[in-house]
């Protein structure tokens, strides 16, 4: 049988609608820790200090980390544009914060347990001093000379720039009979699918494996990522993409959770 040209049936339906799929939070794996991150409060500050000793002293947690203690992984996130920019200069996305933050949600510490619980209870007993900085939230005073610039490194708040057209538009302009000009405002749009971004990790020195399952729409992306981010051969990493309950273009990137 011959698919092409043809309406093909889904095949995945009876699983879904009756209870038999499996998603990251399903997985159980013996000896499974918990993680839970520490993000950031502020669209923009700096970070004077991080206190996770409370943190470390709850009884069932295993480790909490942060920048300094992951400084041999100085990688960064990948950025990444699709639009055949003129000009890319994307900002750099560590792992965890170190000393800056600029924007609300950025990751900054991690705390390992036993379970989800303790994890999230350990998560309130750490300390953070912010020193808050102007925020930048409008585009246009954003590129205007002396604007706040959120990330240092890039000299600017401009991050792309792109020329779309062809042909002659100031003579396309000049023999229509009418011309509307008018600036249009149009809301942020942000994915919101049922199942949020979950990972599992589990190494096997015997077979120096890394088995990664992931709640992502581009499974060989993030383990190619992986791959270059931790300095390991591609036959050492194995990404698996379990039923992913919903996306919508929010999972098909890498996040730092999945370098973690």
């Amino acid at each position: 049988m011959t698919y092409a040209g043809q309406s093909v049936r889904r095949f995945e339906d009876h699983r879904l609608l009756t209870g038999q799929s499996s998603y990251v939070d399903d997985m159980k794996l013996p000896g499974l820790l918990h993680a839970v991150v520490l993000r950031s409060l502020h669209a923009h500050a700096t970070i004077r200090s991080i206190d996770v000793s409370a943190a470390t002293r709850l009884p069932g947690v295993v480790a909490v980390f942060t920048a300094a203690d992951i400084e041999d992984l100085a990688v960064q996130i990948p950025t990444r544009t699709n639009s055949g920019a003129d000009e890319f200069n994307p900002p750099r996305h560590p792992v965890l914060a170190s000393d800056k933050v600029c924007y609300v949600g950025q990751a900054m510490a991690v705390v390992i347990a036993e379970d989800p619980y303790t994890a999230a209870d350990a998560l309130e007993q750490i300390v953070v001093d912010y020193e808050v900085l102007p925020a930048v939230i409008d585009p246009h005073q954003a590129m205007e000379e002396g604007a706040t610039v959120v990330h240092p490194d890039m000299g600017s708040n401009v991050c792309l720039r792109t020329l779309s057209g062809g042909g002659d538009l100031d003579a396309a302009f000049a023999q229509a009979d009418h011309v509307v000009r008018q600036t249009y405002q149009v809301q942020r749009l942000a994915p919101a699918p049922m199942e949020p971004r979950g990972v599992i990790a589990d190494y096997q020195p015997d077979e120096d494996l890394l088995t990664v399952w992931d709640s992502t729409q581009h499974p060989h992306e993030v383990r190619e990522h992986l791959v270059h981010l931790l300095g390991r051969t591609e036959s050492g990493v194995r990404v698996v993409a379990p039923d992913v309950g919903g996306g919508f273009g929010e999972k098909a990137s890498l996040f730092p959770e999945e370098v973690v």
